[in-house]
Order: structure tokens, then C-alpha cells, then sequence
């Protein structure tokens, strides 16, 4: 409220996921222990989570936000199989999905995601999915004509631990790979990691600027 006139921005809220937040209630290991020796307690928190969740998402938007931002990490298949994702996670952001008041939501999933990009697209009300660790090419190709909007793809282990030379050819191929089919914003797979480097940071701004305009560009 205090800067929604001063400064013209859309303004996000974000709400954890529904895996998420209940692994982080119970703890990672336990969550994960609970999907397979107790699938009807963990579907019972979630319930909970997500009516929670929803509630919390509302409250930000009757402030004044702009958009609503999912951050669902523990949804990946570095965690969990294509199965769970769409048994303990896909179901209950569906709902989500569906009750928050708002035109679109953004779902952040890190980590590896390949497999469930046919099902996360599936999702109503969605307009961008955030991914980490994807073929970037292949998965705008899965998109298809959805109105869905592609974001991320730059490891942050690479922003934090590669070099300037490195972190160039990264984004330059992230780039190459969107080609001319829109729907891709060049960001980070998920938050910069303490201790990430300037000089690497400054290399993917001053990369995303230089050759990430349409039509591409022979980046090669």
C-alpha cells in the first residue's frame, strides 16, 4: 500500500505449496517417511495446509498485490517420484489454484522437474511455472500454445561456484535454447545462494541484456 502508487510494479505475494509447508512442519525426513507409512495423515495435514494457504494468499491479494507466487520446492522429483507429485502435490495446488482470487498464479518448483512438466502445466489459473534443473527447449515444446510462461533455468550452484566465462555460456545457451518462441524470462532457478559471487551475477545481467532480445540473435 505504502508503494503501489509511488512506483509502477506488480507487486507479488508468495505462499509456500502445500508439500512444502507440511514438510516443514513435520521436518523433511519425517514428511518424507510419512508419504509411504502414512499416507492418510499426511493427506490430513494437507487438507489443512491448504485451506490455510489459500486463506493466506487472499489476505495478501485484499491488501493489494498484484499476484500470487507458489514456492513448492519439496514437490520435485529430486524429492519425491512423478507419483507423488501428483498424489500429495498436483491435487492440492489444483485447489489452491482455483480459489485464490487473483487472474494467474506463478508455481516455483526447484531442483529436477522434467518429469512432471506435462502434469504441473496442467494446473488452472497458472500463467508462469518457475523451473531449475529442465531442458529448457524441451520443455517449451511440452508447453506448446498454453498460456503458460516459462522462467528460470540458471543452476544457482553454477552462479555461485562457476565462473563469469561460465555463467555467460550458461545464459547464452539458455537463451539460444528459448529461441524465438517467447514465453521464456531468463532468471535464476530458484534464490541466490549467501557468499554468490558479484562478478558472476554481473555476467548473467550484462548476458540477458546483450543477446536476450527478440528476434534472436547466432549466439554461437
Amino acid at each position: 500500500e505504502k508503494y503501489k502508487d509511488k512506483y509502477d510494479f506488480v507487486y507479488g505475494g508468495v505462499v509456500e505449496g502445500p508439500i512444502t509447508a507440511a514438510s516443514n512442519i513435520l521436518g523433511v525426513e519425517n514428511f518424507m517417511r510419512g508419504l509411504i507409512n502414512s499416507p492418510d495423515l499426511i493427506h490430513t495435514l494437507l487438507e489443512k495446509v491448504t485451506i490455510a494457504t489459500i486463506d493466506f494468499a487472499n489476505m495478501q491479494l485484499e491488501k493489494g498485490v498484484d499476484a500470487i507466487g507458489i514456492a513448492e520446492p519439496t514437490a520435485s522429483t529430486t524429492c519425491i517420484s512423478p507419483d507423488f507429485f501428483k498424489e500429495f502435490s498436483y491435487k492440492y495446488l489444483k485447489r489452491i489454484n482455483r480459489k485464490v482470487n487473483t487472474p494467474g498464479t506463478l508455481v516455483h518448483i526447484c531442483g529436477y522437474t522434467q518429469p512432471i512438466i506435462k502434469q504441473w502445466i496442467k494446473l488452472p489459473n497458472m500463467f508462469v511455472i518457475s523451473v531449475d534443473d529442465v531442458d529448457i527447449a524441451k520443455t517449451l515444446e511440452t508447453i506448446g500454445n498454453k498460456f503458460v510462461i516459462l522462467a528460470g533455468n540458471i543452476p544457482t550452484i553454477k552462479l555461485r561456484r562457476g565462473t563469469p566465462e561460465e555463467i555467460e555460456r550458461i545464459t547464452k545457451n539458455a537463451i539460444k535454447k528459448a529461441g524465438n518462441n517467447g514465453k521464456f524470462v531468463l532468471c535464476p532457478g530458484c534464490d541466490l545462494a549467501p557468499g554468490t559471487p558479484e562478478e558472476n551475477i554481473m555476467a548473467f545481467l550484462k548476458t540477458g541484456k546483450k543477446y536476450g532480445k527478440y528476434p534472436i540473435k547466432n549466439l554461437n
